[in-house]
């Protein structure tokens, strides 16, 4: 029988032999359409599930009481896999190159300009016969189905590379791997696909060109995705790294993501499963009590900062959306929220408006 979406079971600790360390435990276990996701404590090693009970431990506590700190090392490597089946848990663990155990498991079949047979080719331009002038050193990426319409993109961004993904068209020139996760797959896609000759300036964006309600979330009256490239200060971008292109604060700030939120339910089911993410994701550094910045996922970051983090995070960010059992909506939500991290921002990134106008666009509040 299949348990219900959003069930809490609690955990184990076990013994491991031969570990100074032995003690381990999992804080808490979410069982989301008969998944299983940890909620891990961040010390110790552990290999199998061995019996139910809530763990009482020093690392709990200091998980809960880490506050907000600042962004995860750019170095990070998960210290552990694990592989949830039937039987219960099969951690592998994993060190660097130069460590004394073995290596994580290759995962280049997902990284498709190292396989010819999955994913996208190495194209940058989407249809070169209409691109009306030569591009210059940045590049618009963007995700869409067969059925929209994104000519806007070439015909509005002359100036700009064009590299849009076709996310239900496994014939499509640029493809991804698999359409999960909503615009995330997309975005990781490019970033695997061209990290070796990435140009100074990548803006990722949804594939709606202005208007309300499809692009709501887009800064301006006009909702309009062309307006806001055309307006983006690239020297703010190569300056900080990171801009995300909407300044109004709601939603997403001031703290729209709490991993410790004590109330649990399905509406909640991103930021339930956020520690286990953060931990997969930032090797297992601490995981913060509130995550924010202002939604949707459309954000420009400079060559520089994308490659603060080796190509291999990206592929283990890549993976992770690839063999998540979550619906779309839930690991979209998740990566909505991981980005700014990713890209060097503190977990709490919400820039004054009046601030965040001018430096990303220019503009002196109100206009």
């Amino acid at each position: 029988m299949r348990l219900s979406t959003a069930s809490y079971i609690t955990v184990a600790d076990v013994d491991e032999p031969g570990t100074r360390n032995a003690r381990n435990c999992f804080r808490s276990c979410l069982i989301v359409d008969g998944a299983l996701y940890l909620n891990p404590c961040p010390t110790g090693t552990q290999s199998h599930l061995a019996k139910a009970e809530w763990c009482e431990d020093a690392g709990d506590s200091a998980l809960r009481s880490s506050g907000l700190g600042g962004p995860p090392p750019m170095d990070d490597q998960p210290s552990m896999l694990c592989a949830i089946g039937m039987e219960g848990i099969d951690v592998q663990r994993t060190t660097s190159s130069t460590g004394r155990r073995r290596r994580r498991p290759s995962i280049s079949d997902l990284a498709p300009s190292r396989n010819k047979n999955i994913g996208s080719p190495q194209i940058i331009i989407d249809d070169v016969s209409r691109a009306k002038v030569a591009a210059t050193d940045r590049v618009v990426v963007v995700g869409k189905r067969k059925e929209e319409n994104t000519n806007w993109v070439i015909d509005e961004l002359p100036d700009w590379q064009h590299a849009i993904y076709t996310v239900d068209d496994p014939d499509a020139p640029l493809r991804v791997t698999k359409n999960k996760g909503k615009e995330s797959s997309v975005y990781l896609q490019y970033i695997i696909d061209h990290y070796d000759r990435l140009p100074s300036t990548i803006v990722f964006l949804h594939s709606h060109r202005d208007g309300y309600p499809d692009a709501w979330h887009t800064e301006f009256d006009e909702h309009s995705n062309p307006l806001t490239v055309q307006m983006l200060q690239t020297d703010f971008v190569q300056r900080n790294g990171y801009a995300n292109l909407r300044c109004n604060p709601s939603p997403g700030c001031p703290d729209e993501i709490r991993p410790f939120r004590e109330t649990a339910n399905e509406d909640h089911m991103p930021e339930l499963l956020f520690p286990m993410v953060w931990q997969t994701f930032f090797n297992n550094t601490r995981v913060p009590e509130v995550v924010a910045t202002p939604c949707c996922a459309q954000f420009a970051v400079s060559r520089s900062q994308v490659r603060q983090r080796p190509l291999s995070s990206y592929q283990r960010y890549h993976r992770w959306l690839m063999e998540a059992d979550l619906p779309d909506d839930v690991s979209g939500r998740i990566m909505e929220y991981m980005w700014h991290i990713i890209f060097g921002q503190d977990p709490v990134y919400c820039p004054d408006m009046e601030q965040c106008l001018g430096d990303v666009y220019d503009l002196a509040f109100p206009f």
